[in-house]
């Protein structure tokens, strides 16, 4: 029990010590690099228009990123128009999919967890995401978060996770739109899952709606 204790510990002091420095290497890159095209349009067309105009999405269209434009917006108003501060939301988000890919991982074999941690957080296209100011790296860090909430939903059968699954999915959902088959897909198998579970007898049915 000791060694097993103290084999968790390690794999976790591993995965923290990755995470920063992924971390580290993202921040360079996003204050850094130049804006892209899409995100100097982003900027150039919604940062004059107030939240309200945002939120109500009266100037639709597909380059704005809703939760995105919303980040960029605020950070501006706190720390100025920089690469760093604009792209600042993203990179919290890299800090969110780095945590539960981490939460994820750290109970499999050690060899597993820090070799699934590298592959999740060192994809260089993905990570490249986390350094724009696009909404593409927020809806991966909340859709990891969904995923993480999910399973521990149908494990644990706990209200606070099929809550923490849904805020989870409408954020990815509002950082970019496509993610909203991703909220479908994962009710489909939240409630598939759990139905299983009641047809093998291993909770009882009044728990399907709702947890509790």
């Amino acid at each position: 029990m000791i060694r097993r204790h103290a084999s968790f510990r390690a794999v976790t002091v591993a995965l923290a010590l990755m995470g920063l420095i992924i971390l580290a290497t993202a921040v360079y890159r996003a204050a850094t690099a130049s804006f892209t095209h899409d995100e100097a349009l982003s900027y150039n067309d919604y940062m004059d228009l107030g939240y309200g105009e945002i939120l109500s999405h009266t100037h639709a269209f597909t380059n704005n990123h809703l939760l995105n434009t919303l980040g960029m917006k605020l950070c501006k108003q706190l720390f100025g128009p920089t690469e760093l501060a604009l792209r600042l939301p993203n990179l919290l988000a890299l800090v969110l999919f780095l945590y539960y890919a981490a939460r994820l991982l750290r109970r499999l074999p050690p060899w597993l967890a820090v070799g699934g941690f590298v592959v999740l957080g060192t994809n260089s296209y993905m990570l490249e995401f986390f350094t724009l100011a696009r909404g593409y790296g927020l809806s991966f860090g909340f859709a990891l978060m969904a995923l993480f909430h999910l399973i521990r939903a149908v494990q644990e059968m706990r209200t606070r996770d099929v809550l923490l699954f849904h805020a989870a999915s409408v954020l990815a959902t509002l950082s970019n739109f496509t993610l909203l088959n991703v909220h479908a897909a994962g009710l489909l198998v939240l409630y598939a899952l759990v139905l299983a579970r009641v047809s093998r007898g291993e909770v009882q049915r009044k728990r399907l709606v709702p947890f509790y």
